[in-house]
């Protein structure tokens, strides 16, 4: 189960990195919409969750024998769909 969360992180991050719309924004949007949550609240909530835990992820890129540092310097060069 541990891999699987770390995967999710790592897939975060790319993501984020990428186009910076994920999962958290759609369940919190959905939440907002249904009124269950007020909107500073759900864009707070998201903001937060969506925050890279980095241990997990330098975990990950050594169990796969990548190297951290230029590992994420690579994902943090990909050209940005949106911004």
């Amino acid at each position: 189960m541990l891999i699987l969360a770390d995967l999710k992180d790592w897939r975060g991050l790319v993501g984020e990195a990428v186009a910076p719309i994920s999962e958290y924004d759609t369940f919190r949007s959905n939440r907002i919409r249904e009124g269950m949550i007020s909107r500073e609240e759900g864009a707070r909530l998201a903001t937060m969750e969506k925050q890279p835990r980095y241990s997990s992820i330098k975990w990950y890129t050594e169990i796969v024998s990548l190297d951290f540092a230029s590992t994420i310097k690579g994902i943090n060069g990909v050209p940005k769909l949106y911004g």
